[in-house]
């Protein structure tokens, strides 16, 4: 890649990383626990050296530009600001790389003891830290946009955030910008998987915090809010009732005096100081306007009493030819509100609607937003007009209402709201009020800051009161100010202590994979020296292995002879089972054949008989073939492991030797008990329990007891299926206990020996079992434990 290209890369990968971490900034402002483009700025400076500093400007620059044009608008300051800080963020990667060049020279491309590890991450990082921290708090202080209360923080939050930037990000590039050289090569798994998955699960938690803070800022704006609208409500319902009251009057009293008028809003403008004044408007036709001006210049001691209007000059002049008016007759306070006395209002657009909508609605009804007409000021205010009714009675005795004029109330917005507010606004919270149905230059009717401050949009307020007819916005928003005093800190110190824990955590690794890297170096040359002891022994390991293969080949034919010795053995004894077995089918035959010779030399060898013979031979030749096959799958062998019955293994193992025990005086008893699931080879498995029965057998023999017995028993114990075999012979001598399972090993004359070995081979090699010997006492009896796991599930 070219220098210009890289600088350009860098340029953008910077911008990107300094977007990443303003993500995580904390409002009010962009304090952020960290800053990633710091550690980027040291690690491309190291690697690449100085000619890279300008994509480390540009980079900052680009990423202070669009921070400033998002919030504020791009400006002279706001662009000087950013240079500044572009310039900082230069500098103080610059002095990293001189302080690293000084102190380590190349010692940081490895990294590989604790003493560069600390000198590199936790002397030079918060050094050169304060470069950028310095520079770019004091430019924005410079600028206002940091007030003097705030440097302390914003300087020590700025120093934080690029500190933990350079521990945690500078190792983590390096790693993928010295990828081909070890030991960063090894680091890619060893350190750089770990810490990122770490820095993820810090941010996950730190910006679930975060947001946990900012609800409970919401909520706490959302009451202040809600408490605002209620003031506000109930004082929208205290003018109501007000210029309600004036209405009753003068559907009451509708020829009343100026006098009598003034007595009776004199009280209801001193409570009521955002009431700028109250007037009665009649609504009078074309065809009355001639006698209302005569008899309004006598009520008002006005000669010369004219309904006007205001021409394009702002100037009044008579009021233009038209079917209606609502001109002012009576005005308080009269003192400079004189020239309203008989202006029409209905000539002015604004208050034609409202007046349109009172009429044609028949409830009171609010303009919006206006410059009042007594005021020199510029002034938000509104006219509130309450329509006034006289009833009469038509002919036939019908109840009809005509509209004769309007109670009005020029009301004050900024005193109506300072009013209703006074007090309970909570220092740092601003609100404003807008007419949604208002022209889009006509709709504020308050706020609150003036519009000098930009509202956090994540923590806007909003509700809709209702004045008379209109509906009403009202927006409440904090300051940075508010925000900052009521900041809980939680969401900072959960961001700062993970990484912090991560900083620690990602030394410890470099340490630990710096440290292996040293012992692999001197495993290496170590490597070498034993390889040339190697190539010595090589001569004597070969005849060493020819005389092992050799020994091992004769154990393993050895086996091979004892486990033929053992089937051949165990096929001795089926044979003598089979032969018990078939004896009493073999003489229920040779019966049959008799009586059929008997009946065929009396002549009684009917038809009839001889079926009835070939079907009772059929079945004795049948039992004698299923003998047969169960033999035959005893003998099958086992080619994987399944699940199996035990009790069934039990139980087809004594149904083929149990004739054969029976003939010899020995009663098999199988104990009742709750069947087990056992994992192995179920005819091996048979085999053992056949040879371990076939031992009991020959002992009790041997020892003359009658009538002899052997008892079978089937439980579970900690997962184990557990057999056990007892008979009631002599037992085992104990000074040959501890040999019986030895090949070759038997006390019988005929005896090969090698009966338990290869039973105990089957259930320890082949079913992960054990089989020993129980309680053994000298003439009672031997016991034989088999213990084998149970199948899963």
């Amino acid at each position: 890649m070219g220098g210009l290209s890289r600088i350009f890369v860098i340029g953008l990968v910077y911008a990107f990383l300094g977007w990443l971490g303003l993500e995580l900034a904390i409002p009010p402002g962009y304090a952020s626990p960290v800053f990633p483009a710091a550690g980027l700025a040291v690690a491309v400076v190291l690697c690449y050296g100085n000619r890279v500093l300008p994509g480390i400007w540009l980079g900052s620059l680009a990423i202070n530009l669009a921070t400033s044009a998002l919030n504020n608008g791009l400006g002279i300051s706001s662009v000087m600001v950013a240079v500044a800080v572009a310039c900082g963020a230069t500098l103080q990667a610059w002095f990293a790389h001189s302080l690293i060049r000084r102190w380590s020279d190349e010692l940081w491309r490895q990294l590989v003891n604790e003493r560069d590890i600390a000198m590199f991450l936790l002397l030079v990082a918060p050094l050169a830290c304060l470069v950028s921290a310095t520079v770019g708090v004091s430019s924005l202080y410079l600028a206002d946009v940091v007030l003097k209360a705030e440097i302390a923080f914003s300087w020590w939050n700025w120093w934080l955030g690029d500190m933990l930037g350079v521990l945690l990000f500078t190792p983590l590039l390096l790693t993928l910008l010295l990828r081909s050289v070890s030991p960063w090569k090894e680091r890619q798994l060893t350190v750089a998987v770990p810490i990122l998955v770490s820095l993820c699960v810090v941010t996950m938690v730190f910006v679930w915090v975060l947001r946990w803070e900012a609800s409970q800022q919401q909520e706490k704006i959302a009451e202040q809010g809600q408490k605002i609208a209620r003031m506000l409500d109930h004082r929208l319902i205290a003018l109501h009732e007000a210029l309600s009251s004036l209405r009753r009057l003068i559907e009451v009293y509708p020829d009343m005096s100026f006098r009598q008028f003034e007595h009776f809003t004199r009280i209801t403008l001193h409570e009521n100081r955002d009431i700028f004044a109250l007037s009665y408007n009649s609504y009078i036709s074309r065809q009355q306007r001639t006698d209302f001006e005569k008899a309004m210049a006598i009520k008002t001691d006005t000669p010369g009493f004219r309904i006007t209007e205001r021409n394009h000059e702002n100037r009044l002049m008579s009021a233009a030819d038209r079917p209606y008016y609502v001109a002012v007759g009576y005005i308080a306070p009269l003192k400079g509100n004189q020239p309203a006395l008989g202006y029409d209002i209905y000539s002015e657009p604004v208050r034609r609607r409202a007046i349109d909508q009172a009429i044609n609605f028949m409830r009171p009804a609010v303009t919006e937003p206006i410059q009042l007409v007594q005021e020199q000021q510029k002034r938000v205010g509104l006219l509130a007009m309450h329509p006034a009714y006289l009833e009469y009675e038509k002919t036939g005795g019908e109840k009809v209402s005509r509209l004769f004029g309007f109670a009005v109330a020029v009301i004050k917005v900024d005193e109506m709201v300072q009013i209703a507010t006074s007090g309970h606004l909570p220092t740092g919270l601003n609100f404003c009020l807008r007419d949604l149905e208002a022209p889009p230059d006509r709709k504020l009717l308050y706020r609150s800051d003036s519009g000098t401050s930009r509202p956090e949009q994540n923590y806007i307020w909003k509700t809709n009161l209702t004045m008379a007819d209109r509906i009403w916005s009202l927006e409440v928003f904090p300051t940075a100010g508010y925000l900052s005093s009521h900041r809980t800190w939680l969401a900072w110190g959960v961001g700062i202590l993970g990484l912090l824990f991560v900083s620690l955590f990602q030394t410890m690794l470099l340490a630990m994979s710096g440290r292996n890297f040293s012992i692999q170096q001197n495993v290496n040359h170590q490597t070498i020296e034993l390889l040339q002891a190697k190539e010595q022994l090589e001569h004597l390991n070969q005849s060493l292995q020819q005389r092992v293969d050799e020994a091992i080949t004769e154990l393993r034919q050895k086996d091979l002879v004892l486990i033929r010795q053992g089937r051949q053995a165990a096929m001795g004894e089926m044979i003598g089972n089979i032969a018990h077995q078939w004896r009493q089918p073999l003489n229920a035959l040779s019966m049959l054949i008799s009586n059929m010779q008997f009946a065929l030399m009396e002549n009684q060898l009917t038809e009839e008989y001889m079926q009835e013979s070939a079907a009772n031979a059929d079945r004795l030749i049948q039992k004698m073939s299923t003998t047969i096959n169960d033999f035959r799958d005893f003998f099958k062998p086992d080619r994987e492991k399944i699940t199996f019955s035990a009790m069934q293994q039990i139980r087809s193992t004594v149904d083929l030797v149990d004739a054969s025990f029976h003939n010899s005086g020995i009663t098999i008893t199988v104990e009742p008990c709750t069947d087990c699931l056992l994992s192995g080879f179920p005819n091996e498995y048979s085999q053992v329990l056949l040879n371990l029965l076939s031992n009991a057998k020959d002992a009790v023999i041997e020892s003359g007891t009658r009538p002899g017995l052997i008892r079978i028993s089937l439980e579970e114990q900690d997962g184990m299926g557990v057999v056990t075999v007892k008979d009631n012979g002599n037992g085992v001598p104990e000074e040959i206990s501890s040999r019986i399972f030895e090949p070759y090993f038997s006390t019988k004359q005929m005896g090969t020996g090698i009966g338990l070995y290869m039973s105990r081979m089957i259930i320890e090699r082949n079913m992960n079992g054990t089989l020993v010997l129980g309680n053994n006492i000298n003439n009672t009896g031997s016991e034989f434990i088999i213990k084998t796991p149970l199948a899963e599930g």
